[in-house]
């Protein structure tokens, strides 16, 4: 199972609160429990849920591509072009590459 602020703030004593504005980067948390909270998330390899994230802010900085025909040249082309965008964004930590669905519907000529 995934590792939660909740255990993160239990194993320490400390708030859910405290452990988010240490993620979040915010100041005024003390130097010694955000040196504290970053060592037990380091420990427990805690990664953040974006599902939850996104949620939780209203946000989830996703972006759909729709087209109509992949196998077309040009909607091909673009669909290329546009998932190495979001591959260098994921790279680079500028964004999230989410599962990718390519599929053919069944009807005909649609």
């Amino acid at each position: 199972m995934a590792v939660t602020l909740k255990d993160i703030a239990r194993d320490l004593g400390v708030s859910t609160v405290t452990v988010s504005k240490v993620l979040r980067g915010q100041t005024d948390i003390g130097h010694k429990t955000r040196e504290r909270v970053l060592k037990r998330m380091q420990e427990l390899n805690y990664q953040p849920n974006m599902l939850a994230r996104a949620l939780a802010g209203g946000r989830s900085h996703a972006v759909g591509l729709v087209v109509p025909d992949l196998i077309h040249p040009f909607f091909g082309e673009m669909t290329k072009d546009e998932l190495f965008v979001a591959v260098d964004a994921a790279r680079d930590g500028t964004g999230e590459l989410a599962r990718v669905n390519v599929g053919h519907t069944g009807r005909g000529g649609e």
